[in-house]
């Protein structure tokens, strides 16, 4: 399961790094999500299982990986975990969760 959570988490990292380059963005941003992407993806335990015990600052400790990142990385890893329990796939909960939001 982890190696699965991981790879989704790395795809999600690998797409921001297309949209930042496609946007124009600094190429050390696009780098950096690229090399985040790498690392995680390789990574030998679940990116929910780190933040779950070690937080932020866990997640920090994987290569490639810094503040900013982690805590893309923190929303991505909740949200799979979440879709998992609940049995629905990640993008029907993002739009429930925007929806949900928006009613607030």
């Amino acid at each position: 399961m982890s190696e699965l959570l991981n790879r989704l988490i790395a795809d999600r990292l690998d797409q921001a790094a297309r949209i930042l380059e496609r946007d124009g963005a600094n190429s050390l941003y696009v780098r950096a999500y690229s090399l985040a992407a790498s690392s995680v993806r390789r990574w030998p335990i679940s990116m929910a299982v780190i933040y779950t015990h070690r937080g932020l600052e866990g997640l920090e400790e994987v290569p490639g990986v810094g503040p900013h990142i982690a805590r893309v990385i923190r929303q991505s890893a909740t949200m799979e975990e979440a879709a998992r329990i609940l049995a629905i796939d990640p993008a029907t909960l993002y739009r429930k969760r925007k929806k949900i939001a928006l009613e607030e």
